[in-house]
């Protein structure tokens, strides 16, 4: 809300330096500076990770998109993308103001072709989007017979509107709009591996906890920033249980957090921005250092903010302030130009308010005393998490008296941040105190309804005797994270002991139905196990047919890492693709412990560099083998789908003590995505059974 609040009063702030000739022409100048820097060296990144790729692979060939997750150091492409779309159009229109069109063309070509590399599907989106609006307003405009007569001056330059615009012959445009048609057909493969990645049934898990959100908060909604947590509370059977900060939807986040008062405000805001906009591309009366340029700096405006919107169909980065202060620096720099004309000519004193700027000011004032009232909250939220901060430094160490002294601090002065409250219950659990911890737990698990930390406090029940309570809380968790294999194993586990041997059969089917890997771990073997492996095996393949009836594939790895390799092969024949079954046979023959088959993996890895499954099997291959080249095949794969690789390179184990593979216990990107504070590496008490990484057979 804070974050809100400081960007809406920047706004207010821009909006009355943009005012400023001078300060306008030094905030276009850092438009194209940021774009150009932002281009030009995601480029250079890109080069310098495919420079990587040919070294690994050992020749030159095709190379991939996004390799290694590159993203400067936003810490995502799809944040590259973004930045691009913003500022890309609006930088373009500038610098062919002051360098000419020589250098409009080779920013517009490298900030496309970045865009193209990011991988990211929304910017494609928003690329698309923002191609239609702005060539579209440019079409309308050299239709216009003025357009070819005015030769007033671009910004800060002595180039007039016809030597950027009205000389661009429409046969023109359709030559750009048409070179771009081709290049997205040329590169029709790549774009459609990229679409065909997975993630679509994911958002609409997203999107259906948000919609649940809005309908029992419609007037308010949950409050900003909340969703995140507050998905947990809606979490169906087959929702994903990591952490996420947004939707990957601005359309449903806006309802879910805001509800409909928020909604409409936004509305609103939209609607007078659209009025303010209209007045700038019709050219009445543009910003005093702009002249005749602000109907074209308008139409690059709108393409920028058309492409942000097409962005955030699937992503919703507007959350991110550094994101917001883009879009703010979009909507003033064409607001800063609106000098009241049609509003002085008012008599009330809401039009003259408006028209002098004495509203904005106010406006300012009351943001200002707001932030100011909040703060002495700041400081004490920062203190605490300092305070956190180094409790996670303790807690990395070993020393666990010394992190549940700082957690404890940091709670005395943020005491209702669960996030501490959890790390106090971890502390706790190391230092034997279990039935503190379990307190701290059922203080903190309530509102943070991630399962895993409800499989904990389930555990913590378990160990401290409290078996009704422990199986009632697994099977919330249970409930919570169907999909979670750590949430299954656990409440199997707690199941078992319990003598419910039918829920605990269906638990750890889910659990190697999510990861059938597990089904090497010697845990099935353990002689307080009292259910059988191969039954379970068949019982996960039917959860896997259940949830999907055609994914063969993963059915027939449960078999085969509970080795069952006759009924895996058997189970392959369903695979309806001729070369994906041939390829799954090898993966069966593999497992199985057939050299021969993993041999002819890794010859299709080196056939194809780009077959992320062959390179992702001959990594894991490798590295159970102990084979020296495991790392290279490692980052081979990392290289073309970094945000993949783990989950296919590395087989999972059962990790049933601390150990430095237990950061695969807790959801990914969790808790940074909800409380944007880091966590210790461990964040789970030792108690719960982890999935870590078998790095030798």
């Amino acid at each position: 809300m804070l974050i809100g609040l400081a960007t809406a009063l920047c706004f207010l702030a821009l909006l009355g330096l943009l005012r400023v000739p001078g300060a306008r022409r030094r905030a276009g100048s850092l438009v194209i500076v940021l774009a150009v820097a932002v281009a030009v060296g995601y480029l250079g990144q890109v080069l310098v990770e495919w420079a990587n790729w040919w070294l690994l692979v050992g020749r030159v060939t095709q190379p991939p998109l996004r390799p290694n997750w590159a993203g400067l150091t936003f810490g995502s492409p799809n944040l590259v993308a973004t930045v691009l779309l913003l500022l890309g159009p609006l930088a373009t229109v500038l610098i062919a103001g002051r360098a000419g069109r020589a250098a409009a063309v080779g920013l517009a070509v490298a900030a496309g072709l970045a865009i193209f590399l990011t991988g990211s599907r929304g910017g494609y989106i928003g690329a698309a989007a923002a191609l239609v609006v702005g060539l579209g307003l440019v079409a309308v405009r050299t239709g216009r017979s003025e357009a070819s007569t005015r030769g007033a001056a671009v910004t800060g330059s002595g180039r007039g509107l016809r030597a950027v615009l009205g000389s661009v012959p429409r046969w023109a445009i359709a030559v750009v709009g048409a070179t771009g048609v081709l290049g997205a057909l040329a590169a029709g493969p790549a774009l459609l591996a990229r679409f065909a990645v997975g993630g679509a049934d994911d958002r609409l898990g997203f999107w259906r906890t948000a919609i649940a959100t809005f309908l029992d908060h419609p007037w308010t909604g949950g409050g900003p920033g909340t969703w995140a947590q507050l998905r947990y509370a809606y979490l169906g059977p087959d929702d994903p249980t990591y952490a996420v900060p947004h939707t990957h939807n601005l359309y449903v986040q806006v309802p879910a957090e805001l509800g409909l008062l928020g909604t409409a405000a936004l509305g609103l805001a939209v609607a007078v921005f659209g009025r303010v906009w209209w007045r700038r591309w019709r050219g009445v009366r543009g910003p005093r250092d702009a002249g005749q340029a602000a109907p074209l700096e308008a139409a690059a405006v709108l393409a920028g903010l058309a492409g942000l919107a097409g962005q955030s169909l699937v992503d919703n980065l507007v959350n991110l302030p550094g994101i917001s202060l883009a879009v703010a620096l979009l909507v003033a720099w064409v607001g800063a130009g609106d000098d009241g004309v049609g509003l002085r000519a008012g008599t009330s004193r809401l039009g003259r308010a408006l028209a002098d700027g004495r509203l904005a000011t106010a406006g300012a004032g009351v943001l200002a005393a707001i932030l100011l009232a909040a703060a002495p909250t700041l400081v004490r939220a920062q203190l605490a998490a300092v305070r956190a901060e180094g409790g996670n430094a303790a807690a990395n160490a070993g020393d666990w008296q010394a992190a549940l002294a700082s957690y404890e601090a940091a709670l005395a002065l943020d005491p209702d941040f669960t996030l501490y409250q959890l790390e106090r219950g971890v502390a706790l659990a190391h230092l034997g105190r279990l039935a503190e911890a379990r307190e701290a737990y059922a203080l903190a698990a309530p509102v943070d309804l991630v399962p895993e930390n409800v499989i904990a406090l389930a555990t913590l029940e378990w160990r401290l005797g409290n078996l009704d309570a422990a199986v009632t809380a697994a099977e919330d968790a249970l409930r919570r994270g169907a999909r979670s294999a750590l949430v299954a194993l656990n409440a199997g586990r707690i199941f078992e002991a319990a003598g419910l041997l039918g829920q605990a059969a269906d638990a750890y089917a889910a659990a190697l139905a999510d990861e059938p890997a597990l089904g090497r771990s010697t845990y099935w073997r353990a002689a307080v196990r009292r259910l059988d492996l191969v039954d379970l095996a068949f019982r996960a393949r039917d959860v896997v047919l259940r949830r999907e009836p055609t994914d063969h594939g993963r059915a027939a790895l449960v078999f085969a890492y509970a080795g069952l390799a006759r009924e895996a092969m058997d189970e392959t024949d369903a695979v309806a693709d001729p070369e994906e079954r041939a390829f799954l046979r090898l993966v069966v023959a593999g497992i199985d412990g057939d050299a021969a088959a993993v041999a002819e993996i890794r010859r299709r890895a080196v056939a194809d560099p780009l077959d992320f499954e062959a390179v992702g099997w001959a990594a894991r291959f490798a590295g159970v083998a102990g084979d020296p080249d495991a790392a290279r095949l490692r980052t081979w794969a990392a290289i073309v789908r970094n945000d993949a690789a783990d989950g296919l390179v590395f087989e999972r184990s059962v990790v049933p003590a601390p150990d430095p593979q237990r950061v695969f216990g807790i959801v990914t990107n969790y808790p940074f995505a909800i409380y944007q504070r880091p966590p210790p590496l461990d964040l789970l008490p030792p108690e719960v059974l982890v999935i870590g990484a078998r790095l030798r057979s």
